[in-house]
């Protein structure tokens, strides 16, 4: 079976996890997005550790391979520093987003 793309515009979250520490950013996927990725996790039994799933991430001229984290009924795409440095991303930022479904 072929990877799957998925495309989306999201905005970006942040949560802090600890004082003294940058706060984690991360993207909630919209519900379509979060529908179709459920929907290949079934179909090819794919899944890692607590729900998530192994993806290649391109954000403007960013790629990376992380893991979406299931998180109340959709996904979290965390978002890694030096990308979020490199695109200047801030809170609030609506963002397009390709993921390759590995």
């Amino acid at each position: 079976m072929h990877n799957k793309t998925i495309r989306f515009s999201a905005a970006v979250e942040t949560v802090f996890i600890e004082e003294g520490f940058d706060p984690a950013y991360f993207l909630t996927l919209p519900e379509e997005a979060a529908a179709l990725i459920a929907e290949h996790k079934l179909a090819t039994g794919k899944r890692g550790g607590f729900g998530s799933l192994r993806v290649a991430v391109t954000i403007g001229s960013s790629s990376w391979n992380t893991t979406l984290n299931s998180r109340a009924g959709t996904f979290s795409l965390p978002i890694r520093k030096p990308v979020r440095l490199a695109l200047a991303l801030v809170e609030g930022d609506m963002i397009d987003v390709e993921l390759e479904l590995q």
